[in-house]
């Protein structure tokens, strides 16, 4: 069984916007990860949110503009593909 994370990163020379990359641990047929950049953490934040993503998982856009820190959050593989980030 494949798990699918969200590795969410904040870009070193933008203030404000955020790096979202799949990573796939595992098989996932015809997985083909890119990246996708987000403005504010509230656009981030505002995606999952329609995705059905947890009100927990949500708050991991603000914890990595506000701390600098990369994350990571688990994410089903159909998320991810409606996210863009996986094909």
């Amino acid at each position: 069984m494949s798990k699918v994370f969200l590795l969410i990163s904040k870009h070193w020379d933008k203030f404000t916007h955020l790096q979202v990359t799949c990573a796939v641990c595992g098989s996932v047929e015809g997985a083909n990860v890119k990246d996708r950049e987000f403005a504010r953490p509230v656009d981030l934040e505002k995606a999952l949110r329609s995705l059905g993503v947890s009100e927990y998982e949500l708050q991991a856009a603000h914890h990595v503009f506000r701390s600098g820190l990369p994350t990571f959050i688990p994410v089903t593989s159909e998320i991810a593909r409606k996210l863009g980030v996986l094909d």
